[in-house]
């Protein structure tokens, strides 16, 4: 039986793939002042090169 995906798990799983450079947590979670039921907030920078430069290279 497969485990849930938990927060922690989601980002470790999604920080190790290729295509992500960076990720950052905001808001309440960030700042360590969420609730239990609180929303999730977070940006994701994606590690790639611009469709015109593969095109050109």
């Amino acid at each position: 039986m497969e485990r849930p995906l938990t927060e922690s798990r989601f980002f470790q799983a999604l920080a190790a793939r290729p295509s992500v450079g960076a990720i950052w947590l905001h808001g309440r979670r960030a700042r360590g002042t969420s609730r239990a039921r609180g929303g999730l907030r977070a940006g994701i920078l994606a590690n790639h090169r611009p469709v015109f430069e593969r095109e050109t290279a």
